[in-house]
This record gives structure tokens, sequence and C-alpha cells, in this order.
């Protein structure tokens, strides 16, 4: 009599042993990043950028320079530059997403053209990436925790602002017509 159980899950295995795999560093010029990643590498500039920007804009703020002289002046000068900086790691990142697409990095400079740019972001957010090597190099391996965080920190921000931006004024709408009624 066969005691072996019809129903049971194969021992096989699913996935391949032989895929090659690498850490990306943040900091690379060249590599494939996948879609979370390239979220949250973005994530992680936009926020050290913005310390940097409100740093650097309240030293030219206590300098007394306004106007023009602060665009000229120092300080201004280096906000100029480090804007300079931000859009050269972007189109970095973009060509590195793109070489998880199995595309060339020269389509990143797209992010110039004023549809384009916009296309092109939809395009890396919700694009798949090749699964195993391509010609840019082996998949990226797996999101760390700190990834995840980040790049699941801004569509939750979005979510929690969109439901505050259409709960707030119904709360506001539902207290003024408490208040009417508790006045008749």
């Amino acid at each position: 009599m066969d005691t072996t159980n019809p129903y049971q899950t194969p021992a096989a295995t699913v996935e391949p042993a032989d895929i090659q795999t690498y850490q990306p560093r943040i900091i690379a010029v060249s590599g494939r990043i996948g879609r979370l990643r390239y979220i949250a590498y973005g994530t992680g500039l936009m926020l050290l950028s913005n310390l940097l920007f409100v740093f650097l804009g309240t030293l030219s703020g206590i300098s007394g320079s306004v106007g023009i002289a602060s665009v000229t002046g120092g300080y201004g000068l280096l906000l100029i530059l480090l804007y300079l900086f931000l859009f050269a790691i972007a189109i970095i990142y973009a060509k590195r997403r793109l070489n998880d697409l199995n595309h060339t990095g020269l389509l990143s400079l797209l992010l110039i053209v004023p549809v384009g740019n916009i296309l092109l972001a939809l395009y890396l957010l919700f694009g798949r990436g090749t699964r195993g090597a391509n010609r840019y190099g082996p998949a990226p391996c797996g999101n760390s925790i700190g990834v995840k965080i980040l790049g699941l920190m801004i569509p939750v921000v979005m979510v929690v602002g969109i439901l505050a931006a259409i709960a707030i004024p119904a709360y506001q709408q539902y207290l003024q017509r408490a208040t009417v009624m508790q006045q008749q």
C-alpha cells in the first residue's frame, strides 16, 4: 500500500539556485536598482537635501542677504551647486533604474524634456525590471528593512495626506452643524 499523500506539496525547489545577485551601493554610477530601492534612494536623497536646503537657507537669512543678493552671494551659490549636484544624482539613479529595465542610461536625459520626464518617471516607478542578469549586470539582491521603510514612506504619507484632506473639512462641517443644532 502506498503511504504517500497525493495532496502533499512537492519537495522540488522552484527557483534555480544559480541566480547571481549583487548588493547595490547608494552612491554608484553603474549597476542596477529595482523599483522599491529607486523610490527609497530618492526619498532618502530628498530628505537629506531638504535638510541641507533649510540649513543653507537659514544661514543665508541670518547673514541678511535678501533678493538677488542672496542668489549671487556665497550661500546662494552653494544652494545652486547643491541643486545641480542633486539633479546629477537623480540622473544617475534614473540611469541605474533604466539599466534594471534593460535599457540604456541615455534615456535618463528624458528627465530634462517637459512631458518626457513625466512619462519616464511613470515608467521607472511602475516598470518591472528584468529577472536575473541582463546586459548591465546581475540582479540586485533583496531589499533590506531600511530600504522598505524609506520606499514605503512616501506612498503612506500621500495616502494619509489625502485622507486628512478629505476628513478634516468634513469633520469641521460636522462640528459647525452640531453647534448650530445645539443653539436651536
